[in-house]
């Protein structure tokens, strides 16, 4: 697979990204996100990396828009778990009681880095 960049022909990485894009609203002084995606391992993409780092980024944003975090909304087009991966999550289910950190109240920390505060590119 190639794809035109900038006039030039450039290979597409084996494993390219999986997020296509983000979309944001505010409703309600939430800030509410939406992420299609791709392509989505259950192992190490949507729990290793996608979910969290949307987190973030929705934290920093709302915190720069002096909104409070609302509801994540994930669209895969496809999503997938590789062999090598069937026992461990197979052993993540076993284990699993019906106790996550929304059930039990978790709250997690407030993000405090104003945006004023970022370094500036020269």
């Amino acid at each position: 697979m190639r794809c035109l960049i900038r006039k030039r022909i450039l290979p597409i990485p084996r494993t390219s990204l999986a997020t296509i894009g983000f979309s944001w609203i505010a409703r309600e002084g939430k800030l509410q996100l939406s992420v299609a995606i791709r392509s989505n391992d259950a192992m190490w993409g949507f729990s290793g990396a996608n979910a969290f780092e949307s987190s973030i980024l929705q934290e920093v944003m709302a915190y720069w828009l002096s909104l409070d975090v609302g509801r994540a909304r994930y669209f895969a087009h496809s999503f997938h778990l590789y062999d090598q991966h069937f026992n461990r999550a197979r052993q993540i289910d076993e284990g699993f009681h019906g106790r996550d950190a929304l059930r039990l109240r978790h709250r997690p920390g407030r993000v405090s880095n104003p945006v004023e505060r970022l370094p500036r590119e020269a």
